[in-house]
C-alpha cells in the first residue's frame, strides 16, 4: 500500500494514472476489477464523503485492463466544489478470487485543496 500525501488547487483538473503490478513486478490483470477513490473529513464520516469516485464511469476509467492501467480524475468542478482544506483519502479495488471478493487498499494519505487566485476561465 501506498501511503501518499499530496496537494490540488481547487478548479484543477486532477488526473492520475496508474500501473499495478503483481507481486513480481509484473502488470496486473485488473479485468473485472472496481475500483473506489473516497475523500472525506474523518475516517469515520459516512461514505460517499465528500467526493467518491468509481469505477467504470465516476471518474476512474480501467485504460488497459490486461496491463493494470487505471486512471483517476477529479474533475474542475469537483475540485471547485470543495472547500480549501485537508481530506482523508483512500483508493480501493475490488477483485473476487475462488473465495469471495477480495478488498485491497491501493493508497491512502491526505490530499489538500489549495485555493486558486484565479477564477475566471472563460
Amino acid at each position: 500500500m501506498i501511503q501518499d500525501n499530496f496537494s490540488i488547487v481547487r478548479g484543477d483538473t486532477w488526473t492520475e494514472t496508474w500501473t499495478l503490478t503483481d507481486d513480481d513486478g509484473l502488470p496486473a490483470n485488473v479485468a473485472g476489477a472496481k475500483f473506489w477513490m473516497t475523500l472525506k473529513n474523518g475516517y469515520t464520516d459516512a461514505d460517499p464523503g465528500v467526493l467518491q469516485l468509481s469505477s467504470p464511469s465516476s471518474g476512474i476509467t480501467i485504460v488497459d485492463a490486461a496491463n493494470g492501467v487505471v486512471k483517476l480524475r477529479i474533475s474542475a468542478a469537483q475540485s471547485a466544489a470543495l472547500a480549501a482544506l485537508t481530506y482523508f483519502y483512500d483508493i480501493q479495488m475490488k477483485t473476487t478470487d475462488a473465495e469471495g471478493d477480495v478488498v485491497t487498499t491501493l493508497a491512502k494519505g491526505r490530499v489538500t485543496f489549495e485555493s486558486d487566485v484565479t477564477n475566471t476561465t472563460a
